[in-house]
């Protein structure tokens, strides 16, 4: 990932968004499905640790295989993604 962690509390939103290739508004939309659930500081901003981070990662190279966002959440939430794209 290219762009630098956000202090000790995670990544931004816009980091991420930067470091994926993704938009903001998408990682929202995940959000809102339940692909990734960021923390939240004190101030309500998100902030994506590496627990996160790497189900974001799971979750785009399941979508580059194709499934759909609901599959993918399905499969995430069961467990390892890994055996369901080899």
């Amino acid at each position: 990932m290219g762009a630098k962690r956000a202090g000790s509390n995670g990544w931004t939103v816009g980091d991420l968004a930067q470091a994926s290739g993704l938009s903001q508004r998408v990682l929202r939309h995940w959000e809102q499905l339940g692909l990734v659930t960021p923390a939240r500081n004190p101030a309500g901003h998100r902030r994506y640790g590496p627990s996160e981070i790497t189900r974001l990662y799971q979750a785009l190279a399941l979508r580059q295989a194709d499934l759909r966002l609901g599959q993918i959440k399905t499969l995430l939430d069961a467990g390892d993604p890994g055996s369901a794209v080899t």
